[in-house]
């Protein structure tokens, strides 16, 4: 071993590392294509278009596979978190939280992330005031209809350029 990257990385940074050994020709032609993808595909302006492009450097079939996997767990994680909340089981929560954070990121919604961040930091500490936790919730609660909707339909335009 060479070298490596710590997750998460970017794939500009892959490539830097991907250029230090194999050269830049390598990687000049790679990088054309990817910028050519990136013109091709117009993420939902609900979703943050800037943070997607980094992430997946215009690889679409990525992007289809983070979605989809967003949109198979979503419904079911932020309902538990819901259960876990009134539970008052705020350890669990926080861990929950802090497992879904990324898949926000992943999906273009950093706006939810920032909140799923103070809930978990909330949770930990043992809130004695939990209906601040309650409002944050809520938050995220009245977000959740807009942005998986905004998810789905990118997913749906995503599958179509797979075929």
């Amino acid at each position: 071993m060479n070298d490596y990257l710590s997750k998460p990385f970017k794939p500009e940074q892959l490539l830097e590392k991907i250029e230090a050994y194999c050269g830049v020709s390598t990687v000049l032609h790679s990088q054309e294509k990817v910028e050519d993808e990136e013109k091709s595909f117009q993420f939902h302006e609900r979703l943050d278009s800037a943070s997607l492009f980094d992430l997946y450097g215009g690889d679409t079939d990525y992007a289809r596979e983070m979605f989809a996997i967003f949109l198979k767990n979503s419904d079911q994680e932020f309902s538990r978190l819901n259960v876990l909340l009134n539970e008052g089981n705020y350890s669990e929560f926080a861990r929950l939280a802090h497992k879904i954070k990324p898949t926000l990121s992943m999906v273009g919604l950093p706006d939810m992330e920032k909140i799923l961040q103070d809930l978990e930091d909330g949770a930990k500490l043992n809130p004695v005031a939990p209906e601040h936790l309650d409002q944050m919730m809520r938050l995220i609660e009245s977000k959740i209809p807009e942005a998986i909707s905004a998810v789905d339909s990118d997913f749906e335009k995503l599958k179509k350029l797979a075929i």
